[in-house]
């Protein structure tokens, strides 16, 4: 049984898109990381493990002058070119695979939800690639599972090793790739670990969308937050480099 469940809660659940953000927590999320995004016109951006293209089409609302997303081969990148016909995908198994023609070349990177689910300890290598994508000037709006009691209520962490992280670990894996927060938020309470769950359920068991219902919607946490509360869910961080800190 746990096999068959671990199985369920690795990348393989419903292509779920929409063009407007759903009614559930993670879409608190993507309204967070975009409000943290802005001012986006004009700029080129890259969202690093774009999925099926939904949060990059919400950014694309604001108008960058270029619109990129990457993640590992699958059929989530056939929808994504299907779904946001004026970015441009590109599938890799590594960073270090996108071609040197885009090094200093994003103003933007968003990376959400997704270091979480690479290898143990790729973390420092995986923002050393970032950082050379990076503009002068550019930022990494970043988030992730916060470490604490929420981690307790993540199916994924007991079934596939799913990581949560402090803000003291992210600070010294940033310091290695000379990078450095200048901004940092906490999103989510106790209900929005119980609405995760059941997006699980629904998403990779059921392999439908799912909105969260009405009376569990009200007790949501919707905003980021500079204090971390018990059950705070992610960590949101404003990422520069080190030498262009102000």
């Amino acid at each position: 049984m746990s096999g068959l469940l671990i199985r369920m809660f690795r990348r393989n659940g419903a292509l779920v898109f929409s063009s407007k953000t759903s009614s559930n927590s993670m879409s608190g999320r993507l309204v967070a990381a975009k409000n943290m995004s802005l001012p986006i016109k004009g700029k080129r951006i890259l969202d690093v493990g774009c999925w099926t293209g939904e949060f990059l089409n919400f950014l694309t609302e604001e108008l960058p002058s270029e619109s990129f997303g990457i993640d590992i081969d699958g059929p989530w990148i056939v929808e994504a070119r299907t779904n946001v016909p004026s970015a441009k995908f590109i599938s890799v198994s590594s960073l270090n695979e996108i071609p040197k023609k885009y090094d200093s070349y994003f103003g933007l990177i968003t990376f959400l939800e997704t270091i979480e689910h690479l290898p143990k300890n790729q973390e420092v290598n995986t923002f050393n690639a970032l950082s050379k994508l990076l503009s002068k000037g550019g930022e990494i709006i970043f988030s992730t599972p916060a470490a604490g009691l929420s981690a307790l209520l993540d199916p994924a962490w007991f079934l596939v090793g799913h990581r949560h992280y402090r803000f003291h670990t992210l600070t010294r894996i940033l310091s290695s790739s000379e990078l450095q927060v200048k901004e940092v938020y906490y999103f989510g309470n106790f209900w929005t670990s119980i609405d995760t769950i059941f997006l699980y359920i629904t998403k990779h068991i059921l392999r439908k969308n799912y909105s969260t219902p009405i009376a569990l919607h009200k007790l949501l946490s919707s905003k980021l937050s500079n204090h971390r509360n018990l059950f705070s869910t992610n960590i949101f961080l404003k990422i520069c480099r080190t030498s262009e800190i102000v």
